[in-house]
Formats: structure tokens, C-alpha cells, sequence
């Protein structure tokens, strides 16, 4: 992971089981749109907002982002893909942080490394949108694609 040159420009992904991981540059962290996420079943995600939960247990492909206790996500707005990717040039990137309510670090921890990093880092949890409100992501090594079909959320709110 860290082998690769990162810069400022840098726009890279790195397939996990539930998401993928987005490490962006400086110059791409800039970039990112304060714009809202408008899901398929009509809620509305605007930037800051956090959830336990998004979309209905479906198919095995098909599955929801859910999270364990006490952890919840924060939407932190759109990137877009750089011209130059080759799978996905000039999609838009759904992005999030993952926190702990009442902590001051929010937190992307990467399978097999000790160490954990957040969006002060340049990390992200990040999912393609799709015009249809549902996101996409491939599931780690093995290439399985899953689409989060968005219908409903568990919305986290401060006591």
C-alpha cells in the first residue's frame, strides 16, 4: 500500500470487503463537493451527517452497509474519479469517515497493518454512485461486485 508514490494529485482505491478504501492527495481533497446524496428511497444525505445503518438486507450480492457499535459513518461529500482511471474515469465517489460518537479521530483501520488512519491522513471510506441513488463497491480480492440499494437508513443522532 505504501509502496506507491502519493501526491498531491493522488486519487487512489484499494478494494476491502465492505467498501473501498480512497486515499486522496491534497489537490484532490480540495476537490471534494459539499453536495448531498440523494438515495433511492428519497432520504437525503448531506454532508456531516452520520448513520448505523444504510439499505435493506437483500441478496448475498446486494448486501447494506451496517456498522458494529459504537461505531457510526459520516458523510463527507462527492470526489470525483481522476480522467485517468481506467475502470471508473469521472465517476462520482460517495465518501465517508467511520467515528466513534464523543471521540475526537475519526478512522479508517486497513486489514493487516497495526497502525489506523483518518481523513486528516487523506483516507476515506468510499463507494461509486450510481444515477439511481443505490452505490457500488467490489469486494476484496475476489472482484465480487455488491450494490447498496440505499432504500432506507438508520440515521445516528447526537444525545
Amino acid at each position: 500500500m505504501t509502496s506507491k508514490t502519493f501526491t498531491p494529485d493522488t486519487f487512489w482505491l484499494n478494494t476491502m470487503e465492505t467498501c473501498w478504501i480512497a486515499r486522496l492527495g491534497a489537490h484532490q481533497q480540495q476537490k471534494i463537493k459539499n453536495e448531498p446524496f440523494h438515495m433511492a428511497g428519497g432520504d437525503v444525505l448531506n454532508v456531516g451527517d452520520m448513520f448505523t445503518a444504510i439499505g435493506r438486507t437483500g441478496s448475498a450480492g446486494n448486501q447494506p452497509i451496517k456498522l458494529t457499535p459504537p461505531w457510526v459513518q459520516r458523510y463527507e461529500g462527492i470526489a470525483t474519479l481522476p480522467d485517468s482511471d481506467s475502470w471508473y474515469p469521472n465517476r462520482n465517489m460517495a465518501l465517508f469517515s467511520a467515528l466513534i460518537p464523543n471521540e475526537t479521530e475519526n478512522f479508517v483501520s486497513i486489514k493487516g497493518r497495526e497502525d489506523t488512519f483518518g481523513i486528516k491522513d487523506g483516507y476515506y471510506i468510499a463507494y461509486l454512485m450510481h444515477d439511481d441513488g443505490t452505490l457500488f463497491y467490489l469486494r476484496g480480492k475476489a472482484c465480487t461486485s455488491n450494490v447498496v440499494k440505499c432504500q432506507s437508513i438508520d440515521r445516528y443522532h447526537h444525545d
